[in-house]
This record gives C-alpha cells, sequence and structure tokens, in this order.
C-alpha cells in the first residue's frame, strides 16, 4: 500500500476519528454529579456498550455511510435512556426524572454527546461521497 492511499484512507476518515477520540475522552469524565457522589460514563453498560460501538467503527475499514449513522444513532438513544436514570445510577431514587438529571449534568455527557454527533457528521459525508 502505498503512502498516497493511506493519506487518502485517514483524509476520508478523519472527522469520524475525530468524533470517536472526542466521544472516547466523554466517556471517561463525569457525566452526573450532586455533592460528593459523582459517575463517569464508562462505568455504566451504557458507557461500555458505547465504548464498543466506537471500537467497532475504530476497526471497520471501508464502512458505509449508513452504518456510521445508524451506529450514532444508537449511541444517542443509549445517551437519552442513562439521562433519564441519572437519579437510579446515583441510588438517589428509583423514578426517572428529568428535572434532576438536567439539574445534575456534568460536561463529560455534554463532550461525549458532541463526538456522538460529530460520528453522525462523518457517516453523512462517507454517504454523499459513496453515492458519487
Amino acid at each position: 500500500m502505498n503512502m498516497n492511499k493511506v493519506l487518502q484512507n485517514f483524509r476520508d476518515r478523519y472527522v469520524l476519528l475525530e468524533g470517536i477520540v472526542i466521544t472516547m475522552i466523554g466517556l471517561f469524565l463525569p457525566w452526573v454529579r450532586i455533592e460528593w457522589k459523582y459517575s463517569i460514563g464508562i462505568v455504566d453498560s451504557t458507557g461500555i456498550i458505547i465504548l464498543g460501538i466506537l471500537i467497532y467503527l475504530l476497526m471497520t475499514r471501508g464502512i458505509v455511510g449508513y452504518k456510521i449513522i445508524l451506529s450514532s444513532i444508537a449511541m444517542t438513544i443509549l445517551m437519552v435512556v442513562q439521562f433519564m436514570n441519572f437519579p437510579r445510577i446515583l441510588n438517589i431514587t428509583w423514578e426517572r426524572s428529568m428535572r434532576f438529571s438536567m439539574d445534575y449534568v456534568q460536561v463529560g455527557f455534554f463532550i461525549t454527546f458532541l463526538g456522538v454527533m460529530m460520528i453522525m457528521v462523518a457517516g453523512f459525508i462517507k454517504g454523499k461521497q459513496d453515492i458519487r
């Protein structure tokens, strides 16, 4: 494989790789914090599933755009479920509370969400390139 092909492959996947790196960074930052209790994204099963999807996206060569988009939609759905369950994760209450989640959400959740949205944009870019 010559150097031009390597550089072309890297350029085609640049936005996807940025999104994966940002999402991984967000998984290791606090997602929710209340006083002395906090939770990072990777400690719950949702974070582990998201990490598995990221590894799949990273290791798959020649992935088509719609698979990237479907993966980012799945990660977004997992994040919304996680967001609604913040009180359960911290053992505060067993009820889902949107108000609690909005009050105590931390920067790691938003960084992860930004990375997932970048992955979705990469899927749309890849889909456009596949059509041509």
